[in-house]
């Protein structure tokens, strides 16, 4: 079962993902209901608390609880930025940062950040963990750039 719903969370990105609207607002709009209702998906099986996925939703804090970090975990592994292995692949991150942000220049510092967290994050074993430590550091670096909250960036 976790297979099927692995393969299903990966159709419903893959088309979220080729299907950009022409209209960049309601483009991110789409974007962030999608990652709700994949944060929702993930839930099922993990049961974290429903603020965690408010949180994540917004990227401004991260539930440190086993559960937080494993719905973290499966967001990323839905969004492919974490493979199975607990690999950060650096080309879906960058993919991830063009739907969420609008603006070149933030999308620019954005993937510097993401870059330099992935460079940063030692990998252990525990891909909650690693998923946890990687957003970690990429939130803590965004605060400090005056990052916009995720899918709050002025158009």
């Amino acid at each position: 079962m976790t297979s099927f719903r692995s393969a299903l969370l990966f159709s419903v990105l893959l088309a979220t993902c080729s299907a950009r609207p022409d209209d960049g607002s309601k483009s991110h709009l789409d974007f962030a209901e999608k990652e709700k209702k994949i944060l929702e998906e993930c839930n099922k099986e993990i049961h974290a608390p429903e603020s965690a996925i408010e949180h994540l939703l917004l990227m401004e804090e991260i539930d440190d609880s086993k559960e937080g970090k494993c719905l973290l975990k499966c967001a990323m592994t839905a969004f492919q930025i974490m493979q199975e292995d607990g690999h950060l692949d650096e080309e879906k991150t960058l993919a991830y940062i063009h739907h969420a942000y609008s603006k070149p220049e933030t999308q620019a510092k954005v993937k510097e950040i993401a870059d330099a967290c992935i460079e940063q994050v030692e990998k252990v074993e525990d891909n909650c963990e690693h998923a946890y430590n990687f957003l970690k550091c990429f939130i803590t670096e965004a605060k400090k750039n005056n990052i916009p909250k995720i899918h709050e960036e002025k158009h």
